[in-house]
C-alpha cells in the first residue's frame, strides 16, 4: 500500500475553540450534492463543513473525529475539518471516540486524535469490536509473522497471554471475556479467557466454539428459580451475571459459567429443555444458591482483571487543528482549475495559430484579396463614403440616409448562427468589416479584418447568446474587445461603433470591380 501526503502545510487559526465536552457533541450526517461530493450538516441543515469530499462517514452523538475519502486516499479528520494526520490511506481508518486505527492491512496501527501513534512500531493491531461500545482490546500480530495467530491486548500493547489465536470476540452476555479461536486450517479449537489473558476455559475442539446461554434466557428457567425456593435472591445485576457457557465435543457437553467453573460435568447432550430440566436438582440448584461464592469469583475472575485493564484506556483530548483539510482541499482544487485553464489557453492558442495557417492559404489563393489590396488605405476605411455608396447603389442597395440596408438571400435566417460564413459590414462613415464565422471545437469562432486584411477582432469562446443579439468577447490581443452581431443579421457593432449595411462576398465582388473600372 502507498501512503500519500497530498494535504499542503496550510496551518490556520482554530475555527472553536475547544472545551466542548463529548455530551455536547450532536449527531452531524453526510449529504451528496449534485457534483457528487459530500458535506456535513446538522439536522437543522445548517452546513458544517462544505461538500468537498468524495466520501464521508457521519459524525456520531460524541463523535469528535471521523473519516473522509478524498482523491482515493482516506483521512481522519476532526468537526472543524483539520487533519487528525497529515497522511492518507488506501484502506479506510476505524475512528473511535478518542482514538483511530489507521494504516494498510497487515500493518494497522493505533493513534490517539493528537495524531500520536500509541500501538508499538513492528506490530499491527485490529480493533475487538464490542456492541454498542468503542473498542478497549486489540488482536496484536508480529508485523510479517507468517506462522499466523494474534495476542490479546489492551492499551498497553503488550501481549496479556501466551495464547496466539487465530481470532478474539467479546462474548455477548458476558463482554468481560474473551472466547479465542486457534485453527491449523483443518480443525478449530475454542476456549475462553478473561480480560488480562487468563484462560478460563481451554481450548478443545467443541462444536460450533462456545455457545452462552443466560439463565433468564432459559427455557422454563423462572419455573427452575422457583423450584429452587429462590425468589427475591437476586437481584437485577446478579441476573446479568449468571451467564452459562456450553462447551460441546461431539454429543458431549460441559457446561461452565463464565468464570471456568465447571455446573454441569461432561455428559450427553439432547435438547435443550431436557438438558436443563434433567441437571436442575443435582447440579443448577446448588450452583445457584452458592450465590455468594459465584459472585466474588465473578469479580476476582472477570470485573477486577476487566478493570486493571481497561485502565489505560485513553482520555479525551484536543484535536491538533494545524492543518486544515477544508482549506487545502480548495486550495488544491483552486491550483487544478488553474493548470486546466493553463491547458486551455495552450489549446486554444493552438487553434489560432491553425486557424491563421488557414485564413493565411485562403488569402494567398485569393485573387480578390489581391484586388483588395490594391484598392486599400492602410486603415479601416475601404475609400470615401460617395464611392462607397455609389457602387453600393449600382449593385440595387440603399445607401440613403442611414437606412437599414434589406437583407438579400445570402444573408443568414434571422436568429441563427451558421459557422463557414463570410460576410461584409459596412458603416456610413466608410468603415468596412470582413468577418468569417468558423467552426472551431463544436462552437463559432470569429475572426474580423478590414479591408486592408488587418487584424481587428477574434473570438474563439462560446458567444453569449442574448435576446436580440449574439455577443462575443474577444481576445486579448487584438483591438476590439467585444462583437455584437443583431440576431436578424442587421447589423454589427464591433466595439462602440455600429454598421448598418450587411453584403455578402458575391456583392462586394461586383462593387470591387464597378470600382476598379
Amino acid at each position: 500500500m502507498r501512503r500519500v501526503v497530498f494535504i499542503l502545510a496550510v496551518a490556520l487559526l482554530p475555527m472553536a475553540v475547544w472545551g466542548q465536552t463529548d455530551d455536547d457533541l450532536p449527531y452531524v450526517d453526510v449529504k451528496k450534492d449534485a457534483a457528487g461530493k459530500y458535506g456535513y450538516y446538522y439536522e437543522n441543515g445548517d452546513c458544517l463543513l462544505p461538500p468537498l469530499f468524495d466520501w464521508a462517514l457521519q459524525f456520531g452523538l460524541g463523535d469528535r473525529a471521523t473519516a473522509v475519502k478524498y482523491m482515493d486516499l482516506y483521512y481522519v479528520i476532526d468537526r472543524e475539518g483539520y487533519l487528525i494526520l497529515p497522511t492518507g490511506f488506501e484502506d479506510m481508518p476505524d475512528v473511535y471516540k478518542n482514538f483511530a486505527v489507521v494504516g494498510e492491512e497487515g500493518k494497522r496501527y493505533v493513534i490517539d486524535l493528537q495524531g500520536n501513534r500509541l500501538s508499538p512500531e513492528g506490530w499491527s493491531v485490529e480493533p475487538l469490536e464490542r456492541s454498542h461500545a468503542d473498542p478497549l482490546f486489540f488482536a496484536m500480530t508480529p508485523v510479517g509473522d507468517e506462522t499466523g495467530g494474534a495476542y490479546l491486548a489492551d492499551f498497553r500493547f503488550e501481549p496479556l497471554s501466551e495464547v496466539r489465536a487465530t481470532s478474539f470476540r467479546h462474548m455477548i452476555y458476558c463482554p468481560e471475556v474473551f472466547e479465542y479461536n486457534i485453527s491449523d486450517g483443518v480443525l478449530s479449537r475454542y476456549g475462553l479467557m478473561n480480560a488480562e489473558g487468563d484462560v478460563l476455559i481451554p481450548a478443545d475442539t467443541y462444536y460450533l466454539g462456545l455457545s452462552e446461554k443466560s439463565l433468564w434466557g432459559l427455557d422454563g428457567s423462572y419455573a427452575l428459580v422457583h423450584a429452587a425456593g429462590m425468589e427475591g435472591l437476586y437481584d437485577e445485576e446478579d441476573k446479568e451475571r449468571t451467564v452459562f457457557v456450553e462447551a460441546t465435543k461431539g454429543n458431549i457437553t460441559t457446561l461452565y459459567d463464565v468464570t471456568g467453573e465447571v455446573v454441569v460435568p461432561a455428559q450427553k447432550h439432547t435438547t435443550e429443555s431436557k438438558y436443563y430440566k434433567r441437571n436442575t436438582k443435582k447440579y443448577l440448584v446448588p450452583y445457584l444458591h452458592a450465590l455468594s461464592g459465584n459472585k466474588e469469583r465473578y469479580e476476582e475472575r472477570v470485573d477486577d482483571a476487566f478493570r486493571r485493564s481497561t485502565w489505560f484506556e485513553p482520555k479525551a483530548m484536543p484535536t491538533p487543528r494545524e492543518y486544515s483539510m477544508v482549506a487545502s482541499i480548495e486550495q488544491h482544487e483552486r491550483q487544478q482549475q488553474e493548470e486546466l485553464e493553463r491547458e486551455r489557453e495552450i489549446e486554444r492558442q493552438r487553434e489560432r495559430e491553425a486557424y491563421y495557417a488557414a485564413e493565411r492559404e485562403s488569402e494567398a489563393q485569393s485573387d480578390a484579396s489581391d484586388s483588395a489590396d490594391d484598392n486599400s488605405g492602410g486603415d479601416d476605411s475601404y475609400a470615401g463614403v460617395d464611392a462607397l455608396a455609389s457602387a453600393y447603389a449600382m449593385l440595387g442597395g440603399d445607401f440613403s440616409g442611414g437606412e437599414q440596408v434589406k437583407l438579400s438571400s445570402y444573408v443568414p435566417k434571422e436568429g441563427t448562427l451558421p459557422t463557414n460564413l463570410e460576410i461584409y459590414y459596412m458603416s456610413e462613415q466608410g468603415g468596412f468589416l470582413h468577418i468569417v464565422i468558423m467552426d472551431i471545437g463544436g462552437y463559432p469562432c470569429v475572426s474580423i479584418t478590414d479591408i486592408a486584411g488587418n487584424d481587428l477582432f477574434m473570438s474563439i469562446k462560446q458567444p453569449e447568446t442574448r435576446r436580440d443579439d449574439f455577443l462575443f468577447a474577444g481576445e486579448d490581443e487584438y483591438k476590439y474587445k467585444t462583437l455584437s452581431i443583431r440576431k436578424d443579421w442587421s447589423s454589427v457593432t464591433l466595439g462602440d461603433k455600429t454598421y448598418e449595411m450587411v453584403m455578402t462576398a458575391d456583392e462586394v465582388q461586383d462593387m470591387l470591380k464597378l470600382l476598379g473600372q
